[in-house]
């Protein structure tokens, strides 16, 4: 839902109550198929992944993923332009929750929990050679995941490391003398001391020269530039405990200095009632985000399409995964979302562009996939992560 005036639209904080439901990761039920709009159509990439989540696209075409929990770089190659990828290689391994991935000046970067590393990057290289550079230390998440979720998650907790807002993403800026990194608040609505978490960063390239770009950011997963622009977007994960409805998740672009509520306010200046009315000057700065997503859809990824294979009036608009809820009775997102743009700006609702992965939605919760992140490749076809089917999907217009 995309809302005109967010503020004056919203339930009232504890309307409805606070529920958990996690839903059990089953299999595809036979001759299951997943809906896109008509005239797309979706056939598996790649499968038999372990917690498939960041892609990225390298120089040569070959696509690099984050199997985050087990720590390693799979890197996935299309030979033939088939649309499935028919070689894999493990490009690196041994890396803490490895998450964002960026290709710059011959070398591969990676945002793990702990810190930005970097491989030397050659076009066409298959495995790292030695161990990685690095490059600036992260806030470091050690929460560990109860085994309860493990096995509902269908994750071997035995081969895994922390959880709780521990994903670091990174970009470069347009021009490439910045580099951008997010990372996740350490509590729900608790304020902090780390200035760096449930922010978005500027570095240097070198990782010198720290500032907060932007503030209040809950937990910001995702980072792209609009196209051809210098306004830098992200989708960020609200605060739970507050209802079924509250808080939204959202889309949003980015002020420098910006703040945009977390743990004072959140979608625009609405005080979070836990903190009885903290830093009113804070709330009264809380930025309103452009685009509102269902509460608790959790947003992972975002890409800006630029390709030419889907029809014209989808280019520069932006298409985000929702990895699902588990914090709100009623499931939503399971699915990718397409938000129509316009002069660079959102000009219209998030509309359902990929769906199908929920199975039942009553008493008993069960889905067979949850998308993490979406990226546009050579041919002008979208690849969606899914991390609990272990597959990566490919979307294209026929």
């Amino acid at each position: 839902m995309l809302l005109a005036s967010p503020v004056q639209q919203l339930p009232e904080p504890f309307e409805t109550p606070w529920n958990r439901a996690i839903p059990r990761i089953v299999e595809p039920p036979t001759g299951v198929k997943l809906s896109v709009p008509e005239g797309f159509e979706v056939n598996i990439f790649a499968e038999g992944l372990l917690n498939p989540r960041r892609m990225a696209l390298a120089p040569n075409g070959d696509v690099f993923v984050t199997e985050s929990l087990y720590g390693e770089i799979v890197l996935l190659r299309d030979g033939d332009g088939d649309g499935i990828a028919e070689y894999r290689e493990t490009f690196a391994t041994e890396l803490d929750r490895p998450f964002g991935l960026v290709f710059s000046e011959g070398f591969l970067y990676v945002a793990n929990n702990n810190a930005v590393v970097r491989f030397p990057y050659a076009r066409g290289q298959v495995r790292a050679q030695g161990a990685p550079e690095h490059i600036v230390d992260l806030p470091v998440s050690s929460d560990a995941l109860d085994h309860d979720t493990a096995e509902r998650l269908g994750i071997d907790i035995s081969r895994t490391r922390g959880f709780n807002h521990w994903t670091r993403n990174l970009i470069f800026g347009p021009d490439g003398n910045k580099m951008y990194i997010s990372v996740g608040s350490a509590t729900n609505v608790m304020p902090g001391s780390d200035v760096r978490r449930a922010a978005i960063n500027e570095y240097n390239t070198d990782g010198s020269g720290h500032r907060v770009f932007a503030g209040g950011l809950r937990n910001p997963v995702p980072l792209e530039f609009y196209p051809e622009s210098s306004t830098l977007w992200t989708a960020v994960h609200e605060r739970d405990h507050l209802g079924d409805e509250l808080a939204p998740d959202y889309v949003t672009s980015v002020v420098d200095g910006g703040f945009y509520g977390w743990p004072y306010a959140y979608t625009g200046p609405n005080p979070e009632p836990v903190l009885n009315g903290a830093r009113p000057d804070l709330v009264e700065q809380t930025i309103i985000p452009d685009v509102l997503l269902p509460a608790h859809a959790a947003p992972m990824g975002l890409a800006f399409y630029t390709g030419a294979r889907f029809p014209a009036t989808y280019r520069n608009n932006a298409f985000v995964a929702l990895r699902g809820s588990i914090n709100r009775l009623d499931l939503v997102g399971y699915s990718v979302v397409h938000i129509p743009f316009e002069n660079g700006k959102p000009s219209g609702p998030p509309e359902d562009f990929l769906t199908g992965f929920i199975i039942r939605n009553d008493q008993e919760k069960e889905v067979w996939g949850r998308p993490v992140d979406v990226i546009q490749i050579e041919d002008g076809s979208l690849l969606v992560s899914d991390d609990a089917g272990n597959r990566i999907f490919r979307i294209w217009y026929r």
